[in-house]
């Protein structure tokens, strides 16, 4: 619900709809599509960098916090320049058109990666903070 809440404000859906004549459901499900897409990439980088065992051993916050950030920001600009230069496509929605075309993937970077990565790494501090370190187990 984030990942559309920030695309919606970056790119407002009723913008697309002025002055254009774009059909309404190609148009609102590249918004759940990209939603969608940068929910499950900040998903994947959280995993990955859970199961990486030097990132385990790592006890201070603020540097797991760090690595956090790094890895979801890291996917989901992986995400936005593979849509930006055209190297993935979604057919029949206009995913690319609204959110990438003309370098607009600078902008998908700037204003909806960058808070995403930054909210996701507060809330996941927030929720692992009286957790203690991690440890090795159950590896």
């Amino acid at each position: 619900m984030l990942s559309i809440t920030a695309l919606s404000i970056t790119y407002p859906i009723g913008a697309q709809y002025n002055g254009t004549s774009f059909p309404f459901f190609p148009t609102s499900m590249s918004y759940l599509i990209l939603g969608c897409l940068m929910t499950v990439g900040a998903l994947v980088a959280d995993n990955l960098m859970k199961k990486l065992l030097l990132v385990r051993e790592i006890s201070d916050p603020v540097a797991r916090g760090f690595l956090f950030f790094v890895f979801v920001f890291s996917a989901l600009v992986i995400l936005g320049l593979s849509f930006g230069f055209g190297l993935v496509d979604v057919p029949k929605t206009r995913i690319y058109g609204i959110f990438f075309a003309e370098w607009q993937f600078f902008r998908f970077i700037g204003y909806d990666a960058f808070p995403l990565a930054m909210t996701l790494t507060v809330t996941s501090w927030l929720s692992n903070r009286h957790a203690g370190p991690m440890t090795t187990k159950g590896i």
